[in-house]
């Protein structure tokens, strides 16, 4: 028997927001993952056809332009999305008039959608998981009448390891 186990600050709300924590990674991780291979497809396209094609390239600048925040924020980390991102600065200055195009009901802007609001999510699940670190640290570390046990604490670093690299350098709203 666990006390902190029921506490709504506790080991209960800690586990439950890790869980939903690793459930955004995942989904964050798929979804980015799509958005690379449209992010590569766009950049492989706009190399492949003829620059007279006007139409072609003002889909591939409305589907850059409409995602560059997630570019700007994944290219660092991702050649796909910094050969997009490159491509848009390109694309951007020979085409100027492509205002009317747009690739909302298209399958890259649904993939591009899902990536936007998987990354929203990732960052919202991540602040409500080291808010719960916290305060679940701040339970067992100022309150003696909540304790856990060596042994559970270790089963939880098993089933999530590396969770702690997480919550170092937090930032909220990074």
């Amino acid at each position: 028997y666990i006390s902190s186990y029921y506490h709504p600050l506790g080991l209960q709300n800690y586990i439950e927001k890790l869980g939903d924590f690793v459930v955004a990674l995942k989904e964050a991780d798929e979804n980015i993952r799509q958005f690379e291979e449209i992010c590569l497809h766009v950049s492989q396209a706009f190399l492949e056809t003829e620059i007279g094609q006007l139409e072609y390239h003002c889909w591939e600048s409305a589907f850059l332009l409409d995602y560059d925040e997630e570019l700007g924020l994944l290219a660092p980390y991702s050649q796909q999305a910094q050969w997009a991102l490159d491509t848009l600065s390109f694309l951007s200055t020979i085409y100027f008039h492509c205002e009317d195009y747009s690739v909302e009901n298209s399958l890259c802007g649904e993939i591009g959608r899902k990536t936007r609001l998987s990354i929203s999510n990732l960052c919202q699940a991540l602040e409500a998981f080291h808010e719960a670190a916290v305060n679940f640290k701040d339970l067992m570390f100022n309150d003696l009448k909540y304790t856990i046990s060596d042994e559970l604490w270790s089963d939880i670093m098993k089933k999530y390891p590396h969770t702690d690299c997480f919550l170092e350098g937090f930032q909220p709203g990074v």
